[in-house]
């Protein structure tokens, strides 16, 4: 049977709609796997933003000190000063004896700035709340009731009470309770009297693990000095051509030695408050 040519003509008109019509779906469909692939992309990095936001506040909660006071077993404390790992402030710095404000780098307190406020210098108090970067802290007793830049601007070594947390500044700093420590545990300016090798302390202790007790001398008290110690403004001048010998907060062995543990050369932040 042959067609006419109308027929032949609808036909072809016909063939050409349909695929014109199958064009237009192609491209609906390319159309829509292209949104469907942008969605995706755009719900796994807004996935991705939230995970990292959800990480910065996590560090951020872990490293800002939102108060100037803080309570602590029923008790306000207000923050005298901090310290970070990279300011270095050693026993001969005028940082503990001066009266000089220190205010921090940033408008937010951390662990990572350094500053001494007003209170350091005029407050009097009796208790000490130190509290290190690595969230442990330790409670301190003075014997007397003075603001603590006079502790350390007097000669005399100043020998304080542990009331509770890490015993000694080695445990506050790595974790670890060492039996071998100076007695007391905690002093302020201790250093060994002349001629003995000096190794200073503004506010920590001594340990005995690798060097015996009578290595490093004895302070204006009589009591043991070693070549090792922690806690705040260390100074180990019989070394001195090593690295590692002046600290703000820290773990010092000497000839940069790592120490029992492997952690004789600890720097990290700290901050200290105080109250009557």
């Amino acid at each position: 049977m042959t067609r006419s040519p109308e027929s032949s003509q609808l036909q072809i008109q016909n063939n050409q709609g349909a695929l014109r019509l199958g064009q237009v779906s192609f491209q609906e469909e390319i159309r829509r796997m292209i949104e469907q692939q942008t969605t995706q992309f755009k719900t796994e990095i807004f996935e991705r933003m939230n995970h990292i936001d959800a990480r910065l506040n996590f560090i951020e909660q872990n490293t800002i000190i939102e108060n100037k006071t803080i309570q602590f077993q029923g008790k306000e404390w207000i923050l005298l000063f901090g310290v970070n790992s990279e300011d270095v402030h050693d026993y001969d710095s005028t940082f503990w004896t001066s009266e000089d404000l220190i205010f921090p780098s940033s408008k937010k307190i951390s662990y990572k700035t350094t500053f001494k406020f007003v209170e350091f210098s005029k407050k009097p108090i009796k208790h000490l709340y130190i509290k290190a970067e690595n969230g442990r802290y330790s409670e301190l007793e003075l014997p007397e009731t003075l603001p603590l830049r006079d502790f350390f601007a007097r000669s005399q070594v100043t020998n304080l009470v542990w009331k509770s947390g890490a015993r000694d500044p080695l445990e506050l700093i790595t974790h670890r309770p060492i039996r071998n420590i100076s007695k007391p545990e905690w002093r302020i300016n201790s250093c060994p009297t002349p001629p003995c090798r000096s190794f200073k302390i503004r506010l920590g202790g001594y340990s005995f693990d690798n060097w015996p007790e009578n290595y490093g001398g004895l302070d204006s008290l009589g009591q043991p000095c070693s070549a090792e110690g922690a806690g705040f403004g260390i100074t180990g001048e019989q070394y001195s051509l090593n690295v590692q010998w002046k600290k703000s907060f820290g773990v010092r062995y000497p000839y940069d030695y790592p120490g029992q543990y492997e952690e004789g050369q600890i720097t990290m932040g700290a901050v200290v408050y105080g109250r009557q």
